[in-house]
């Protein structure tokens, strides 16, 4: 269960009986109808206990608590290339758990590389940003898609020879 979420209900239970939480390394609670809201991150351990008057008996289940992750993608590389070069862009992907990624690359807000790749060949300048979106792992997520913020190429013009004077030779 995720820290902030809802089990569905336990089952199989003697009518009659109580439901009840132990804390280990994560928090819990429970209601009446074995529903589990998750607290804090860690392991947990649900009890039900049925007494009829005269012997009682319990039956444990563990439980993981995961924690509630807010994903979130930087985007590094070069502010500025030479006209006719490329640079690489390198998306790093955060909280994201164990799950899978897909980064789409995108210039001015248009989709330029959608794929698994966590890198991105430009040369053309502009608005350099990276939407990630996530698959798998615990499920745990405040949003399944985070985007960076912009990393602006600006492409300078090469050089030229026009401009060179040769020295004076004696």
């Amino acid at each position: 269960v995720c820290a902030g979420s809802n089990t569905p209900p336990f089952t199989n239970a003697t009518a009659g009986g109580v439901w009840s939480i132990t804390n280990g390394t994560g928090s819990a609670t429970i209601d009446q109808n074995g529903i589990v809201t998750g607290v804090s991150a860690g392991t947990v351990t649900v009890v039900y206990t049925y007494s009829d008057g005269t012997c009682s008996n319990s039956a444990t289940a563990p439980l993981m608590v995961h924690p509630l992750l807010t994903p979130s993608v930087s985007v590094t590389g070069a502010a500025s290339v030479c006209s006719g070069a490329n640079a690489t862009y390198t998306a790093t992907a955060s909280n994201i758990d164990a799950a899978s990624v897909t980064y789409d690359f995108q210039v001015n807000d248009i989709s330029q590389q959608n794929s698994s790749s966590n890198t991105f060949s430009w040369g053309a300048g502009g608005n350099i940003t990276c939407v990630i979106t996530l698959s798998g792992g615990t499920g745990c997520f405040t949003s399944l898609t985070a985007t960076s913020l912009p990393v602006t190429q600006t492409v300078n013009p090469r050089p030229t020879g026009d401009n060179v004077t040769p020295p004076a030779i004696c």
